[in-house]
């Protein structure tokens, strides 16, 4: 039967042949192939927006939380941090043996419409032993403020001796609340 056909009915033959194999093939294999992917896809996309922290409301009220308690642990009142700064940080100095360099103008660094930044630089003389655990006694230091900057500085002096002398330089800061 089929040596009776012609070329032209076996090439029609062989084209319907490759067309019912090529269906064949979509619908037992390729489809579900591709529709395994684009479900995968679809998945994958909400498991991302669902861990996507930034529109995730615990996560937001959570992070809110915890900024308010580090923004209320440094607001304090502007008068009395600067009388009760000054003795805070000597006494610190005095225990550890450290000369204190204080300059009692205050700048304001950063002001909104709530609240503004207070900064109060100070300058520390000793050995750098005794600097590094002031410098730890000060970050741990209620009422003192935020340890905004820290540098070790160290200078020469140009004597007979050639002493060399290193200063703690520190700048704490605060935040005021604005009078309603």
């Amino acid at each position: 039967m089929f040596t009776s056909l012609t070329y032209h009915t076996k090439n029609r033959i062989l084209l319907a042949g490759a067309l019912i194999l090529a269906l064949l093939s979509w619908n037992l294999a390729f489809r579900k192939t591709y529709d395994a992917m684009s479900l995968n896809s679809e998945l994958v996309s909400k498991v991302e927006q669902k861990n996507d922290l930034s529109v995730n409301p615990d996560y937001l009220n959570r992070k809110q939380q915890v900024l308010n308690q580090v923004v209320r642990q440094y607001t304090l009142d502007s008068a009395e941090w600067s009388s009760d700064f000054w003795l805070k940080v000597s006494k610190a100095a005095a225990l550890k043996d450290v000369s204190v360099n204080y300059n009692p103008s205050a700048t304001k660094a950063l002001s909104d419409s709530a609240s503004q930044i207070a900064k109060q630089d100070i300058a520390f003389k000793g050995e750098f032993k005794k600097l590094v655990t002031l410098l730890d006694s000060l970050e741990r230091m209620k009422g003192a403020g935020l340890v905004a900057s820290s540098k070790f500085v160290k200078e020469k002096k140009l004597n007979m001796a050639q002493s060399e002398s290193l200063y703690l330089r520190t700048s704490f800061a605060i935040i005021q609340e604005r009078e309603k």
